[in-house]
């Protein structure tokens, strides 16, 4: 942009912002806006909204797409722009004709950036106990049902677990882990 620039706003459903260096201020031009019971009226305006009424499909567009990303408050302030830059690439990008929607496409370009990554599954850390003499002091320590299925070892999944201890712990004829883990310093051993 070169010369002097034109900041100004137009309501319309929403507020526009312009930002032009192509056009005067001055409001020669008219426009028709339809009131809530449906008459309207003629009201005076810049080039600029003549000009963005004219050719306001991409602008809509990208007012759309971008409307419709939920951002979280969390978010650090350059991921919302890398976001944002995200969606503005894809929706000026090529695509030949429009006979596609833009969540058809967004899910193609998702799927060629992810290509076909495993994801391994993450093992849950072993909450450690405040101290060792809690767990080994062989005082109180009475399997309960948990609820859910979870599991210290590696040999199954369990629903019971130490009411003292709050970990759950196999209680069964094939494995020991609720004993060791009772009466061993190195119960994993």
């Amino acid at each position: 942009m070169s010369g002097p620039l034109l900041a100004s706003y137009w309501k319309d459903n929403r507020i526009v912002y312009y930002l032009s260096s192509c056009h005067r201020p001055v409001a020669d031009q008219t426009t028709e806006r339809r009131n809530k019971d449906g008459t309207s009226i003629e009201l005076l305006c810049t080039h600029t909204v003549t000009d963005y009424a004219k050719y306001m499909g991409g602008v809509d567009r990208l007012d759309q797409s971008t409307r419709l990303i939920k951002e979280k408050k969390t978010m650090r302030w350059y991921r919302r722009i890398e976001i944002k830059l995200r969606g503005t690439v894809m929706d000026h990008s090529p695509s030949g004709t429009r006979s596609r929607d833009l969540l058809s496409f967004r899910m193609d370009v998702a799927h060629e950036l992810i290509g076909n990554t495993q994801v391994r599954r993450a093992f849950k850390r072993i909450r450690q106990l405040d101290t060792d003499e809690v767990r080994l002091d062989e005082i109180a320590h009475w399997p309960v049902s948990s609820g859910s299925a979870d599991r210290l070892c590696n040999r199954s999944k369990t629903t019971l677990m130490c009411d003292k201890c709050n970990v759950p712990l196999c209680v069964n004829a094939r494995s020991t882990c609720f004993v060791d883990f009772h009466t061993k310093v190195c119960y994993w051993q």
